[in-house]
């Protein structure tokens, strides 16, 4: 009875644990928090969002995206934007929601993360998108827009403090603008810088007066937005003096916080045509700007999903800077006469006015295509022609092809139906057995007598490990059959080994008539192997011969061949098998009594390691006193069976 209740009990704990494992499996989804600065470049923003979510989910991880708009429009209310970030911080914090990663989105949001006090951000990864290497920080207290000269912060600096784990970044870089300007204009004396009423025009402008603070050779004009509308900005420009270029930051709001589309820049020049003007953010590039060293801007949305899956998986990822390049319009390099020579190699250009060819590159080869088509075509008719000959021929051996696949198809299905069968009915005779006589102890408990009690449970115990060995056969032909199967390969004595599986078979039925022979003239024979798949060749086999030999004996015998293979031979002197049912006894749940003992699995499983191991096993249907079964095995490695 204790041995039944503890059957059960574990089998009612392995099925829990697996329910468990699978349901907290699947119930296992990440909270993604993305904090978005949107304004009216608001498009690159969402285009960023979608790609993300698109790649994220493509990718198969269970995520669930929270977007929090900070609002941040204009900066004439900027010193709200610190005090915005931290009430949404807060509002996690206070509703216990604990995101597993942070997502910035945009300059604005991820200066006013990193404007916070280090104390108050939440132990949480971070990864920023859309926005540059350098940021400045918002001050907690209100100042005067119109003068604010706030110091420029590299964001290597707050990574650690502010766990930034990763992220796509963007640099501007003034140097290599200001010379590029030198070097296509040497006569340049001074330099204005045009920014606008926004964050980023006060972010590049931190960048320009830290770059002029430590470079006195060159005299710097600043033309910024806070204090100027389009008309003011414009009357600047057009009373520039000799000897001046323009280097353009950004150019979006006025002092009057208004808006303006890209083309507006055009507005800026027409007063002053022969100016020379760079960029060193892309804008006025397509209508006014010759050039300038640019940062490569992209969407990131998939760049951004790939860290993040990359920290989920692994625990870590990368902070990287996309690369920047030196951009010309080729309209504005001829209006100003300027020699290409002098520009970088390398350069990419817009506005380039493109050859004939370049020009007409898609009908040219859409003509191209059709010649090349039409000259496959009169290749492919010649070769079909050829293959219409074998075609009939063909035709026939895929036809005979099919019908050999479709009576296989047949085959397998009978085998299977088979297979269900023999399993029900070789699991269904113990399991009644153990059900009828739980049920025997379960209500008759108090009338058995001790004998009785013990026989029950003696023939329950028989009939589970009947169901155990049942079900371990069928485990191991699954596991051999599909490769699953882990071999030990070493080199062990033979002689050894059949000794001690021999002695265990004689212990293990001391009580029957029966003598137990070891038959070899061998010493020892070391051999490489599977000690352990060996052993249950011979442990199947032995077996067997006591099942069916009442008296007698049964004899273990172990050849050395001259090329180095061993055979074993197991004879005994019980019914033995007849002739026409030598190749059967190997098929699978194959019982010539039906009556015996057994699941009909041994023989088949005992071929399956035999022929794994590169040998053969058969019965020898010239010993007429009783079964002979005889296996061959060569050495084997690793490399053999794998």
């Amino acid at each position: 009875m204790r041995l039944l209740e503890k059957f059960i009990v574990r089998l009612l704990f392995v099925t829990a644990l697996v329910v468990a494992s699978v349901a907290t499996a699947q119930a296992r989804r990440y909270n993604i928090l993305v904090l978005c600065a949107y304004n009216p470049d608001s498009n690159n923003l969402s285009d960023a969002i979608n790609s993300m979510e698109d790649n994220l989910k493509h990718s198969g991880v269970n995520i669930n995206i929270s977007v929090e708009s900070l609002g941040y429009d204009y900066l004439s209310d900027f010193s709200s934007w610190r005090g915005k970030m931290a009430k949404v911080l807060r509002k996690y914090k206070a509703h216990n929601i604990r995101p597993d990663i942070i997502v910035t989105l945009g300059q604005e949001a991820m200066s006013a993360y990193l404007s916070q006090d280090v104390s108050q951000v939440p132990d949480i990864p971070v990864i920023c998108g859309l926005c540059s290497r350098n940021y400045v920080e918002l001050p907690s207290e209100t100042v005067n827009l119109s003068d604010w000269k706030p110091e420029p912060h590299d964001v290597m600096e707050a990574a650690t403090l502010y766990n930034i784990v990763g992220g796509f970044f963007y640099s501007y870089d003034v140097e290599k603008n200001v010379n590029l300007i030198r070097s296509i204009y040497p006569g340049i004396k001074r330099v204005a810088f045009l920014s606008d009423n926004s964050y980023g025009g006060i972010n590049i402008k931190s960048l320009m007066l830290e770059y002029a603070s430590h470079h006195r050779d060159v005299a710097f004009e600043w033309l910024d937005g806070r204090n100027l509308t389009i008309q003011s900005a414009t009357d600047s420009i057009a009373h520039l003096p000799d000897n001046t270029a323009l280097l353009i930051g950004t150019w979006r709001f006025d002092k009057d916080s208004r808006y303006f589309i890209t083309s507006s820049t055009s507005i800026l020049k027409q007063n002053n045509q022969d100016l020379p003007v760079f960029t060193v953010s892309s804008t006025g590039l397509r209508d006014w700007a010759i050039g300038g060293y640019i940062p490569d801007y992209r969407n990131g949305g998939d760049l951004l999903a790939t860290a993040i899956i990359q920290y989920l998986n692994i625990g870590k990822t990368n902070i990287n800077f996309t690369p920047s390049y030196y951009v010309f319009n080729a309209n504005a390099i001829e209006a100003h006469d300027i020699d290409t020579s002098k520009l970088p190699h390398g350069a990419k250009f817009i506005n380039k006015q493109l050859s004939v060819f370049e020009q007409y590159a898609s009908q040219i080869a859409i003509v191209a295509g059709i010649i090349v088509i039409l000259t496959l075509c009169l290749i492919a008719s010649i070769h079909n022609l050829r293959k219409v000959r074998n075609l009939t021929t063909e035709l026939e051996r895929k036809q005979k092809e099919l019908i050999v696949a479709k009576n296989k198809a047949e085959n397998n299905s009978m085998l299977k139906t088979s297979f269900l069968a023999n399993m029900s009915h070789e699991i269904r005779t113990p399991l009644n057995a153990v059900v009828g006589f739980s049920q025997v102890i379960a209500s008759q408990s108090d009338s058995l007598d001790t004998e009785e009690r013990n026989r029950i449970i003696e023939i329950i115990n028989k009939n589970c490990n009947l169901l155990t060995g049942l079900i371990n056969s069928i485990l191991d032909i699954s596991r051999i059959e599909s490769d699953r199967a882990k071999y030990e390969i070493e080199q062990i004595d033979l002689v050894e080994t059949c000794q001690t599986m021999l002695s265990s078979v004689q212990m293990a039925n001391n009580g029957l008539p029966l003598e137990f022979i070891l038959d070899t003239n061998l010493d020892k024979f070391l051999f490489n192997t599977d000690r352990q798949r060996f052993q249950q060749v011979l442990m199947n086999l032995l077996g067997n011969s006591v099942k069916f030999t009442l008296q007698g004996s049964v004899t273990l015998s172990l050849l050395r061949e001259v090329n180095g293979s061993a055979t074993v031979i197991v004879t005994d002197t019980g019914k033995g098998i007849p002739p026409d049912k030598a190749e059967e006894v190997f098929g699978r749940f194959v019982k010539l009594d039906e009556y015996s003992n057994g699941t009909g699995l041994g023989l088949s499983l005992c071929r399956l390691i035999v022929e794994k191991f590169h040998g053969k096993i058969w019965v020898d249907t010239n010993y007429t006193s009783g079964a002979r079964f005889v296996f061959s095995l060569p050495p084997i490695t690793k490399d053999d069976i794998y």
